[in-house]
């Protein structure tokens, strides 16, 4: 199959991610059911924190995209062709297994930064007084925010510790999202290029490096989109929350779909045509 180079400005990507959109709205279909499950799933939890439930959501996100990708890279291929659910079924059965093991690695580097970044916090903050310690937890466990704070500013020792072991979690947070932001594209990559997960990320990290410049309007493209809804949740209103949340999920739709054009344009020559893929 020959893919014909088309221009990658935003314009460009956003007019044809939204025809491909209008005449595919399964895509977006999928983005809800996903969003109304996950909302289900983590309100169930009473504002509880279950690490368990959000790993096995991150899992479940994982294997969607797999199908989802796999969609939009059909019709990126084939403009005409309209997807269905059983592409989405085919995707997941070829490529579900890959972005699994690479979001196992993931969470291998998460746990390590996070030991990595409780050593460093511990060597550089001296531990609270005991008394101290279990006054703040009795507090903290009220639930009363504003006594915990009016404790907390009662206490110098204690603000200074809490502020160094803010720095540290603060800085691993910091190298944790420039590793992501380096490998953004591996899931992209899995499905369009065939990659298993070490590839997917190696080439992503070597992506960006070549095509940072183009890459900066769909970068801002997606903080836009991501701020926009986030500012509409402090205005408090109703109605303007529930319309900027529904743009919001069209947005999450067509920017994923933009990514893939412009990734599709930009390397067609390493595209794994439809009708050649086979199952791992």
């Amino acid at each position: 199959m020959t893919t014909v180079l088309q221009p990658t400005g935003l314009r460009s990507l956003a007019r044809r991610a939204w025809t491909l959109l209008t005449n595919n709205w399964v895509l977006f279909a999928l983005m809800m059911l996903e969003t109304v499950l996950t909302l289900f799933v983590l309100g169930s939890q009473g504002g509880g924190f279950n690490p368990l439930l959000v790993v096995l959501m991150v899992y479940l996100h994982l294997a969607v995209l797999s199908g989802w990708f796999y969609q939009m890279k059909t019709v990126a291929l084939k403009p005409d062709y309209r997807t269905g659910w059983g592409d989405f079924f085919e995707g997941v059965s070829v490529y579900a297994g890959r972005m699994l093991v690479g979001g196992g690695y993931l969470l291998l580097i998460f746990m390590a930064v996070f030991f990595a970044s409780t050593i460093a916090a511990n060597l550089v903050v001296t531990s609270p007084e005991p008394d101290v310690l279990s006054q703040l937890q009795a507090i903290a466990l009220e639930g009363d925010n504003t006594k915990l704070w009016t404790y907390v500013q009662s206490q110098p020792l204690l603000q200074e510790q809490l502020f160094k072991i803010g720095a540290v979690f603060l800085a691993a947070v910091g190298v944790l999202g420039l590793f992501l932001l380096s490998i953004f594209f591996w899931p992209y990559n899995v499905v369009l290029y065939d990659m298993r997960w070490r590839e997917a990320w190696a080439y992503s990290r070597r992506f960006i490096r070549q095509a940072w410049r183009p890459l900066i309007p769909l970068g801002f493209a997606w903080i836009g989109v991501h701020a926009f809804f986030v500012l509409s949740v402090f205005t408090g209103q109703v109605l303007l929350i529930t319309l900027s949340y529904i743009a919001y999920l069209i947005g999450k739709t067509l920017l994923p779909l933009m990514t893939l054009l412009f990734l599709v344009d930009y390397a067609p020559e390493r595209l794994t045509p439809i009708e050649e893929e086979e199952v791992a």
